[in-house]
């Protein structure tokens, strides 16, 4: 006879995949946020205006633009956190002098270091809206620059 009783991440792990087996694109799990889903929405359809010939492709918990590979989203809704992370090619410490010159300074000091030659910015809220649209031009001109002097 078997007294163990799952823990609540043990039950949350089969529900995480089934989830994530209903959900076709990007846009499905923005669907899970409300308004920040908008939010989220505009922005993927800004950084797919900035490179057409894209998609996002679901990358472990990340939504990476492929092939161009230039900026990454990450939806989440699970728990009490409702956010979007995104991450973007380049260095935060290589933008600070262009996020003053805008403007953004305050929305810099938000950026976080993530794998090796990437930022991470968490949205959370419509008044990073702007921020988070210029980090995503920043790393597209990051990402061709880039790839034109190799």
């Amino acid at each position: 006879m078997n007294n163990h009783t799952p823990s609540l991440a043990e039950l949350e792990l089969p529900l995480a995949k089934l989830e994530r087996q209903k959900v076709k694109s990007i846009y499905d799990e923005f669907g899970y946020l409300g308004d920040l889903g908008v939010i989220g929405s505009a922005l993927t359809r800004y950084a797919e205006s900035l490179c057409p010939e894209g998609s996002f492709k679901p990358e472990g918990h990340r939504w990476v633009y492929r092939p161009k590979n230039f900026v990454a989203f990450a939806v989440h809704y699970k728990r009490r956190a409702r956010n979007v992370t995104l991450t973007f090619s380049g260095r935060p410490g290589q933008f600070k002098e262009s996020a003053e010159r805008v403007g953004l300074y305050e929305a810099w000091l938000e950026l976080e270091n993530d794998r090796a030659g990437w930022s991470r910015y968490k949205i959370e809220n419509a008044g990073q809206l702007l921020a988070a649209a210029y980090f995503i031009r920043l790393g597209f001109e990051y990402r061709r620059r880039r790839r034109r002097s190799q």
